[in-house]
């Protein structure tokens, strides 16, 4: 500790603080040149450091089933908060597996904002859609997020953007996961909730019987 012994302690904190911060801004901007395979689990580490996600403060318009084309690479994640069956659903689709019934529907990629620099296109800041349902005496906080299929968008999956969500329960964390990454073997299709319960449903289904291949 001779190297700091001229320095007061407050100094020395301040040093590596500093220090810190930059190491976390590299990691962030190295993730837009990750191959795809590394993206995904590293995004992950990124959303638990709570510096690539923000919640939204802008109006994020909702799917719109009936004026919208089928696109092959778009993902609809939508939430259901049934207080007459104290049920909270959040589930997770296509443009051909949507759900007859009504459901608050987001377009992942309106989550999220991309950038261009020469040639190189990546994702630049993503956005979290945060809603309440009150089912009883507890109250359900969930937070839809875009999970990009890579940060940069000429990669592997950059075309697409999946989703994933986190929900709390009074004010504790009873679920936070994303519903499909790149290359995933098996995706998360619905998460469900009945007052009352501890913990959620979560029904998953390969990816043959999710998309039909």
């Amino acid at each position: 500790m001779k190297l700091f012994s001229n320095f007061s302690w407050a100094t020395v904190k301040h040093i590596f603080s500093t220090f810190l911060v930059l190491i976390l801004l590299v990691d962030v901007t190295a993730m837009a040149d990750e191959p795809a395979a590394a993206a995904p689990s590293r995004f992950k580490k990124t959303l638990k450091a709570k510096m690539a996600i923000e919640e939204a403060t802008f109006d994020i318009p909702q799917y719109d089933r009936s004026k919208n084309e089928p696109h092959d690479d778009r993902r609809i994640v939508g939430m259901e908060c049934h207080k007459k069956n104290s049920t909270l659903e959040v589930g997770y689709y296509t443009d051909y597996n949507l759900p007859n019934k009504l459901l608050d529907l987001w377009d992942t990629f309106d989550l999220k904002k991309n950038r261009t620099e020469g040639d190189r296109e990546y994702v630049e800041s993503i956005y979290a859609v945060v809603r309440k349902c009150n089912l009883g005496k507890d109250h359900y906080i969930v937070k839809i997020r875009p999970v990009p299929g890579n940060w940069n968008l000429n990669g592997q999956c950059g075309g697409a953007t999946y989703g994933g969500v986190e929900i709390l329960k009074n004010g504790i964390q009873i679920y936070d996961g994303n519903f499909e990454e790149c290359d995933s073997k098996e995706i998360v299709a619905k998460v469900k909730i009945f007052n009352g319960q501890s913990s959620p449903l979560i029904t998953k289904m390969s990816h043959k019987e999710y998309y039909g291949f």
